[in-house]
């Protein structure tokens, strides 16, 4: 029944809501109605729902194309709170032949900024987006992926940056939307993993976390998870004042997307008004260079900003652990990691563990940036694909 109704409500849905005056997939996305169109019906839909799809060229560089198919996509979800939302997202199908139903890999992004022209789905029209480098291992196995922009980035608002309920309903949803998408070849019989590294393991943590509660018709066989920003509070007071304290001024902004009330903007000196304001507009490249080195302390008078008890509390909402995957699950970190301590990764096996979680922790010797580079999420992913039994580090 509940194929049935997706499909009959889609149907109802893409009937109704005209067409974004043709736009190219290089357009700024605050500017492309593709983006920014909204729906009556978005209210009545079920979440998941494929809004509406173009074609484009995906690039791993400038100048150089994937190896696959590619549609912009933008689809219904719902937020932190369970509000109806729309979100826009990439679907990539490889071309290179596969025997049997090609898996699908659904991508929780890592940071890429707040501002609408980094969301993924743009930067792959072009040919900006860092993590195709890591993708094109997805695509040479032959398999598909989904890879969300999550809430704000690409559609209207801000993005509700490192706010993982949203992001984990994202993900999910941006599966249920790839199965309605015409010619993708992606079916209810499709398997599915979850991956992602840095913001995208806390992403794809919350969405395996919520998958058999939200989405319990996706066949997921497992997911992988790397540098997972498990206590989001924990990892912003490591890197305050050191070179990574760029993230600080993205995750303030994101929470204040998802939870207004906190009233960000009335808080902040000078200071961190320009830290906000940066943070709004530049992608991770430009802002990285212009806010390493901050202290969070100068962002307010009186009580530091990280240590009022009301941003506490919003943080502590996103901590990865509070649920537990149905599915078999791959933890991999850097024991030198200067952005997430191991020991977070540590914690988050030993929480999962504890709630009765099939999980292996893999540790390695890298440092945050370099742990990407030698993920081995796809090989992992392979096996639970193949049948294979996922090992188990859980006493």
């Amino acid at each position: 029944m509940r194929r049935l109704a997706y499909g009959a409500v889609a149907a109802v849905a893409l009937a109704a809501v005209p067409s974004p005056a043709l736009a190219s997939p290089l357009d700024d996305p605050s500017t492309d109605s593709f983006y920014t169109q909204s729906s009556p019906l978005l209210p009545a839909l079920p979440h998941g729902t494929l809004l509406r799809s173009r074609p484009f060229t995906p690039l791993a560089s400038p100048g150089t194309p994937l190896n696959a198919r590619g549609w912009q996509i933008v689809y219904t979800s719902t937020d932190a709170h369970g509000r109806p939302i729309a979100v826009s997202g990439t679907v990539l199908v490889s071309n290179a032949a596969h025997t049997g139903p090609r898996p699908l890999i659904a991508w929780a992004a890592g940071t890429q900024g707040i501002n609408d022209n980094c969301a993924p789905s743009h930067q792959y029209a072009t040919g900006t987006e860092y993590e195709a480098t890591y993708v094109q291992n997805v695509l040479a196995r032959g398999w598909a992926l989904t890879m969300t922009d999550y809430q704000g980035l690409g559609t209207p608002g801000d993005h509700t940056y490192l706010v993982g309920a949203a992001e984990g309903n994202a993900v999910l949803d941006s599966v249920r939307a790839a199965r309605q998408l015409s010619g993708a070849g992606i079916g209810l019989a499709t398997p599915v993993g979850i991956t992602g590294y840095s913001q995208g393991g806390q992403a794809g943590g919350f969405a395996a976390e919520q998958q058999k509660k939200y989405a319990p018709e996706i066949r997921l066989k497992g997911v992988a998870v790397g540098g997972v920003a498990v206590d989001t509070l924990a990892m912003l007071n490591n890197v305050d004042g050191g070179l990574y304290s760029f993230l600080t001024p993205y995750a303030l902004t994101g929470l204040n997307a998802a939870y207004p009330s906190l009233k960000l903007d009335s808080l902040l000196t000078p200071t961190g008004q320009t830290a906000v304001a940066d943070a709004r507009s530049k992608c991770l490249f430009d802002m990285f260079p212009a806010h390493a080195f901050e202290q969070s302390s100068s962002f307010t008078t009186g009580t530091p900003i990280l240590q009022r008890p009301a941003v506490q509390a919003l943080f502590n909402k996103s901590k990865v652990g509070l649920g537990v995957p149905a599915v078999p699950a791959l933890i991999y970190h850097g024991v030198n990691d200067d952005v997430i301590p191991f020991t977070q990764a540590q914690q988050l096996h030993t929480s999962w563990c504890a709630k009765g979680g099939s999980v292996e922790l893999k540790a390695n010797a890298t440092d945050h940036l370099t742990g990407l580079l030698i993920a081995p999420a796809m090989d992992w992913m392979a096996a639970r694909f193949s049948g294979s039994p996922a090992p188990s580090g859980c006493p």
